[in-house]
């Protein structure tokens, strides 16, 4: 499929894994809301801080779907962004993939 609607397919689809590792990596250290965070040295990532935790499934999928392609279209907005070391790199690379292919198209 070296069409534009293959090229679309494999974007759509390496988004797809991106959302659902960036769940994952949301959810890779859980900080309990009772325990108060400076005292157990507990670094809430973006589920838990932004307010996500509770939200079903679907609704952290989409989210996470929307972040991946704006993080992969622009720079972001910034309203959202990671917490832990993890997600950070995660950004880093995620932006870093964006930049490669637009200035490869």
């Amino acid at each position: 499929m070296n069409t534009f609607c293959g090229l679309i397919l494999k974007i759509v689809y390496i988004s797809h894994v991106s959302a659902c590792y960036w769940i994952y990596l949301g959810t890779l250290y859980p900080c309990d809301f009772i325990d108060n965070s400076a005292e157990t040295g507990c670094i809430k990532s973006w589920v838990y801080d932004d307010g996500f935790f509770g939200n079903t499934y679907e609704s952290i999928y989409i989210f996470s779907f929307y972040w991946i392609f704006e993080v992969i279209t622009t720079v972001g907005y910034g309203d959202y962004t990671g917490k832990t070391l993890e997600e950070y790199i995660f950004s880093v690379a995620l932006e870093f993939l964006g930049l490669v292919f637009f200035s490869f198209l």
